[in-house]
């Protein structure tokens, strides 16, 4: 097994210099953090099968005031609009996700196995899953996976992976309308989902939440939850490893049992990187679920 991961953290990058630095990122990561070695070379080669190809986007069609009347309405600019990306290509990103799982997994390929042979059969639709969280509706869809007899849980992340390679483009494309707009809300104001970390930014510790399906990024206060808004600051703390505190932690809410990793940075980080540091922050999230708090689902 040892033989396999290495070589896939040592497979010859792809040309894209963002995948390059995450999949370096990523090698380092196994180095330092042997128990994390085998979830890293799987990351690695989601990393590779996500941007093995050029992804097409469709731009919504949003003028500057229906995204100015969105965004003051607290709706997020992508919410009930049509997925902006082939379904075919949809697809077939979400194949290579389960091939590269096959490659890179000593046990447990019959699950991707399974996934991959349904959606070939399209007994399982990722455009479809797509197009029902733009609507809001993403608490619906664990249910509706499971009844389908394939596990929720890794059906959403796979499917998270496989919709960033578009969202990450149309984040970038529709940030002017957001430019300069105020946003008072824990969850993104292009998707909708909520944020899967905090980045606490420069010498001044400003806090930017990160959004967990399109990478998008929005300030917000250091006093306040962006899963219940509580400003309480008699029930907001913070969880942290000794000698960690000052570079990476978990901020609590007793009122809503949430929490949301912190870390610090000069600069934001790339959507990829993003997917390097929840990898390499695990340990916070079960030091905050052994505390019984929560992610919002």
């Amino acid at each position: 097994m040892a033989g396999r991961i290495a070589r896939l953290l040592s497979r010859q990058s792809p040309e894209r210099p963002e995948v390059t630095a995450a999949v370096t990122q990523l090698t380092h990561l196994a180095e330092v953090q042997p128990d994390l070695r085998q979830a890293a070379a799987l990351q690695a080669a989601f990393v590779r099968a996500m941007y093995a190809a050029p992804t097409p986007v469709s731009l919504p069609t949003l003028t500057v005031a229906e995204a100015t009347a969105r965004l003051a309405g607290g709706m997020p600019l992508l919410r009930n609009l049509p997925l902006p990306c082939d379904a075919h290509h949809l697809r077939a990103v979400f194949l290579r996700l389960c091939e590269a799982a096959c490659t890179a997994l000593d046990t447990e390929t019959q699950l991707y196995a399974n996934l991959a042979a349904a959606i070939s059969q399209r007994h399982l639709d990722p455009w479809t899953l797509g197009n029902t969280l733009l609507t809001g509706a993403a608490q619906a869809l664990p249910g509706q996976i499971e009844t389908q007899g394939h596990p929720a849980d890794l059906v959403m992340a796979l499917l998270r992976l496989a919709l960033l390679p578009c969202l990450e483009q149309v984040t970038t494309q529709l940030a002017p309308l957001r430019a300069n707009k105020p946003w008072n809300h824990g969850y993104c104001p292009t998707c909708g989902a909520w944020p899967v970390l905090a980045e606490q930014r420069g010498l001044e510790q400003l806090r930017y939440l990160r959004c967990g399906l399109c990478a998008d990024a929005w300030e917000v206060d250091r006093l306040w939850c962006p899963f219940c808004a509580n400003r309480d600051h008699t029930l907001l703390g913070y969880l942290y490893v000794e000698g960690e505190e000052q570079k990476q932690r978990v901020a609590t809410c007793d009122a809503c049992q949430s929490y949301v990793k912190l870390r610090s940075t000069l600069t934001p980080f790339t959507p990829l990187q993003l997917l390097v540091e929840e990898l390499a922050l695990v340990h916070l999230d079960l030091i905050a679920m052994e505390k019984g708090y929560l992610p919002p689902s």
